[in-house]
């Protein structure tokens, strides 16, 4: 009998350090990255959470708020990959200038949180009254090309007229 007592106190050991050690290796999301694009006012997002099997430790939920109210929110039941979760969501507010909170839950242990806001892009813009400048490419006429026997050459010019200064076809120039 004393020998059934220490092998259950030894096995009820073994299965509490299984427990310790796993409950060591979960862990919540490390970093969140969100952009956002008008153009179907859409969110994508990426939540880091490295993990080695996607159905047994993954991110259960992401939600996104915005003035404390939820604005989309998808739940889990496996990751998208061993690296992260990834998700685009097509929100109808305009998210430009305003604080996003976007908070990720692991299905073991942990949320993280973090904010983001969306600056618009500055739209740069010319003066009304400035005229615009053209800057002249450096051109080249092609080459006269050989015509077949009997038929006359060709250079490759425009002709000139009284009104305009005869140009060459222009070329392709690089652009640096």
């Amino acid at each position: 009998m004393k020998g059934h007592s220490l092998t259950l106190a030894a096995a009820a050991l073994a299965v509490m350090f299984l427990l310790a050690t796993a409950a060591s290796f979960a862990h919540p999301a490390s970093d969140i990255t969100a952009t956002y694009t008008p153009e179907g006012k859409k969110l994508v997002i990426s939540v880091k959470h490295p993990v080695t099997n996607v159905t047994n430790h993954y991110i259960s939920e992401i939600t996104v708020t915005l003035d404390n109210k939820v604005i989309a929110k998808k739940t889990f039941t496996t990751q998208s990959s061993k690296a992260s979760q990834d998700i685009t969501f097509v929100v109808a507010e305009n998210l430009y200038d305003k604080t996003v909170v976007v908070e990720a839950k692991c299905c073991v242990k942990g949320v993280y949180k973090k904010s983001f806001e969306f600056k618009k892009p500055e739209v740069q813009t010319t003066d009304p009254g400035a005229t615009p400048q053209a800057t002249p490419a450096a051109t080249k006429a092609p080459a006269a090309t050989k015509a077949p026997p009997g038929l006359p050459t060709t250079t490759n010019r425009i002709p000139a007229s009284p009104k305009a200064k005869a140009t060459p076809y222009p070329t392709a120039t690089k652009k640096t």
